[in-house]
């Protein structure tokens, strides 16, 4: 099977283009810089980089791809809530499958994530309009070396006092490691039931903020006490930003805050066998 994956600056399809590879056809990939990309792409590359820029509708026009199965297209921007991003992601989007179709291929795959969910109808509109055979993936957090979630607890077990929101205090999350989605992302593709339809994956457990960085730091083996505080939003950001000169956790945290208790609804275990791992062996398993 030949598959194009794009948004390569997206975790999950950054991660593809070592776990996507398979013992028949081929992996490519499109990045606006080929040679940048490469000089800083960590692990294996099993995959053939093209240039490509989906924003100005530009590609190299010598590359000569084999007639692709199906294309991948992970979502670039960070939240869907801004109308800036939105129409963005939909002139990337319409390029991405109109390039596709240039190499006979009319079956895509959107992968995106739950929180971006109440947000997704222009894209299934545009699908329509351009009469591609989809599925739009909605995604829990993932859990692999270099995930946004590890990089934030990372950071966050090295300090002693840590403040999040009361969302965070008391929400769960539903992680999924990175190999047993990718896996899932090929193996689905098979299923003709998830032809142009929604379909949302979360990991074999729901686990809160609280629970998850425990076991973080268990599995790390980091035994720096931290105190734990619940405060107002406003209250959080504030102290990562402003106190300890942190955007990247103050971000994730007011971010995530909004997302919480969305639980996938799985409802694609009743057409397809797949058993994810749990979130200590996810841990373990991608260091």
């Amino acid at each position: 099977m030949n598959v194009l994956i794009s948004g390569v600056k997206n975790y999950i399809a950054e991660r593809s283009l070592s776990l996507m590879a398979g013992e028949e056809g081929g992996v490519f990939a499109l990045s606006s810089s080929v040679s940048l990309f490469k000089k800083t792409f960590l692990g294996e590359l099993n995959a053939e980089i093209y240039y490509g820029d989906l924003i100005r509708n530009d590609f190299d026009e010598s590359v000569h791809m084999p007639t692709l199965d199906v294309g991948y297209y992970f979502v670039q921007a960070s939240t869907l809530t801004d109308v800036v991003n939105v129409k963005l992601e939909l002139l990337c989007l319409r390029n991405f499958i109109a390039y596709l179709k240039r190499f006979n291929c009319k079956r895509l795959v959107y992968v995106s994530t739950l929180a971006d969910k109440p947000y997704i109808e222009p894209f299934i509109n545009l699908f329509l309009e351009m009469s591609v055979d989809y599925t739009v993936v909605l995604s829990s957090c993932v859990i692999g070396k270099g995930s946004i979630i590890e990089s934030v607890y990372a950071r966050l077990s090295l300090r002693k006092i840590i403040l999040h929101t009361y969302a965070c205090g008391s929400g769960e999350i539903q992680p999924v490691a990175i190999s047993d989605l990718v896996s899932w992302l090929k193996k689905m593709l098979l299923v003709p039931k998830f032809h142009n339809t929604i379909l949302e994956v979360g990991g074999r457990e729901l686990i809160s903020f609280a629970d998850f960085f425990l076991l973080y730091k268990e599995v790390r083996s980091i035994s720096i006490k931290s105190f734990v505080f619940s405060a107002p939003q406003w209250v959080v950001m504030c102290f990562y930003r402003f106190v300890l000169g942190d955007f990247f956790v103050s971000k994730y945290l007011i971010n995530n805050s909004l997302c919480l208790d969305s639980k996938a609804n799985d409802e694609w275990m009743q057409h397809m066998d797949f058993k994810f791992i749990g979130v200590a062996e996810a841990l373990s398993k991608d260091q």
